[in-house]
């Protein structure tokens, strides 16, 4: 029709940084709903097996910071693309059977956006690429990988002909899950009657596909434990990072902290450590007291969370240093509360160490005044001096 309009819309509003599908977003469509107007739906799937900023996205997907597009950068790509210095494998670009909106109920905007990303599923390609990339994530052979996913799924062919010789695999392991995800469903029925929670991270419920009844193959099984060790693998990294924190008196940790102490040492990916954290948070309260979660989506490090504490930082609003005397008449400092394993042990060095610090004698024996929140001492103002009661209101 002469008078018809082509309307193009993203229906995941942004780039996902892991190549997982990501929640879809109803504004445009709902937009397109109030329109008296007849709309038909034609997915398009366009699949990359390597894209051009991969690295970059994959260490934002694992907690890095967002950096902006540099012209210089773009210019040097072009020209190592120019001199065939860069490869990026096959794209595959294919639509989907349309539908049109009037199928489905009135304003019923969500159910359209899952129809769309369930049939954009069945059309995203897996490659030799991925599947090379996912023998050596999960470190079975390339051929017992496509055994089990032929198995699991019922019939699955490689969407390729030839691979590129220069395609080479990253190194980087977060780079490496974000080649994988992309295929992310058909990996999801292998680990769903094992691992609910990771099975919901890998695609979420409207895109999971049935799983195959009756006994599956050893290949499956080998597969799938593969998969479910890295899984548990990153799950016992956070509970010692937990464990090492409290050792350590954060007896309540962010889930930013804890994130910053499981990534030492670089033994499991982030991009499944943050997973893990949000996991344990929601069903283990043991694990993770009042950790903020990590949204699945995201792991953009712009803070990966909002904190309350700072490393290096002391000066907790729940926190204050006390002055005390013993049963021997001896002075000590303290420290008030519960959130280090230190708390209200008795410290006499400290005193000396303040004295010097605020230019003044100290004498814990004395009444408390009003001027400061530090039990059983006195100081006039004019003993100690603007600088004095600055520092003391710090520590206190």
């Amino acid at each position: 029709r002469k008078d018809s309009v082509a309307v193009e819309i993203f229906v995941e509003g942004t780039r996902s940084r892991d190549r997982r599908f990501m929640p879809p977003k109803t504004g445009l469509l709902r937009c397109i709903y109030e329109k008296d107007a007849t709309f038909v739906v034609v997915p398009i799937v366009i699949n990359y097996e390597r894209i051009p900023d991969q690295e970059a996205l994959a260490e934002e997907a694992g907690g890095g910071k967002q950096n902006g597009m540099k012209m210089r950068s773009l210019l040097s790509w072009l020209m190592n693309v120019f001199l065939g210095k860069v490869s990026l494998g096959r794209i595959h670009m294919v639509a989907a059977h349309s539908c049109s909106m009037n199928q489905f109920g009135v304003n019923d905007y969500r159910a359209l956006a899952a129809e769309i990303q369930r049939r954009q599923r069945n059309l995203v390609s897996f490659s030799s690429y991925h599947l090379t990339a996912a023998a050596k994530l999960f470190r079975v052979p390339s051929d017992i990988v496509l055994a089990a996913l032929r198995d699991i799924k019922g019939s699955l062919d490689l969407n390729d002909t030839a691979i590129n010789g220069r395609l080479g695999l990253p190194e980087n392991r977060n780079e490496l899950w974000t080649i994988v995800l992309q295929s992310a469903h058909i990996l999801e029925p292998l680990i769903k009657m094992e691992c609910s929670v990771w099975s919901a991270w890998l695609c979420a419920s409207h895109l999971q596909e049935t799983v195959m009844e009756g006994k599956f193959s050893t290949e499956v099984t080998m597969l799938s434990e593969a998969i479910i060790d890295q899984f548990r693998a990153a799950e016992e990294k956070v509970r010692s990072a937990l464990r090492d924190l409290r050792v350590s008196g954060f007896h309540d940790p962010s889930a930013e902290h804890v994130l910053q102490v499981a990534q030492k040492g670089n033994q499991q990916p982030t991009i499944l450590l943050q997973a893990a954290i949000t996991f344990l948070d929601l069903h283990s309260k043991n694990h993770l007291k009042n950790v903020s979660h990590i949204p699945s989506a995201i792991p953009v490090h712009q803070n990966v969370l909002p904190s309350q504490e700072r490393l290096g930082y002391w000066g907790f609003h729940d926190t204050a240093f006390v002055l005390g005397v013993d049963t021997a008449d001896q002075p000590y400092v303290s420290v008030k509360g519960n959130r280090y394993s230190y708390g209200n042990k008795r410290f006499r060095r400290l005193i000396p160490f303040i004295e010097e610090a605020v230019g003044t004698k100290i004498d814990p024996r004395a009444e408390q005044t009003p001027q400061f929140k530090t039990a059983h001492w006195k100081l006039a103002k004019s003993e100690v001096g603007k600088d004095g009661l600055d520092f003391i209101r710090d520590i206190c």
